[in-house]
């Protein structure tokens, strides 16, 4: 998945993209993503992580809502393979498993962290004012939407 941008550079740059190339290293990125940002909500809905009041907010949700791990694992995936899209999918994929639990996650916290995981690939290809405008564009949009999930706009 990554691809060498053809110019010389350190050994240890050469390294990781070989290693964050193979599919089994972006699928357990995937995987464990996908663990950190919904087996949370999984957990409240069908579990006994929540009290017995559904309009709650645990602990570990609000870390998944407050660190934005996913965009920044998408940001550092994106900037060391130098694929966009990979990228901004890497962000979003994540947070897909709860469009199950009828959580329109994917639009107010997936599509960010693709946003800023895209963002990161720009300047790599000379596009840096489009590379700035998007990282701010999917912070602003994460900040804004963790603000309003955590006040009650759930």
């Amino acid at each position: 998945m990554c691809h060498d941008s053809g110019t010389t550079g350190s050994t240890i740059a050469t390294k990781s993209n070989l290693h964050l190339g193979r599919p089994l290293i972006t699928n357990s990125l995937v995987l464990s993503l996908s663990l950190w940002a919904s087996l949370p909500f999984y957990l409240e809905r069908y579990g006994r992580l929540a009290s017995s009041n559904i309009s709650t907010i645990t602990t570990w949700e609000v870390l998944v809502l407050i660190l934005p791990i996913t965009g920044v694992v998408a940001a550092v995936y994106g900037r060391v393979c130098k694929s966009a899209i990979f990228a901004f999918l890497l962000g979003v994929i994540p947070y897909s498993p709860l469009i199950l639990l009828g959580i329109p996650a994917i639009l107010f916290l997936g599509t960010p962290m693709g946003i800023i995981g895209a963002g990161s690939t720009l300047p790599i290809e000379r596009r840096i004012g489009l590379g700035i405008f998007l990282t701010i564009t999917g912070i602003a949009w994460w900040g804004i939407s963790t603000y309003l999930i955590l006040t009650g706009f759930r």
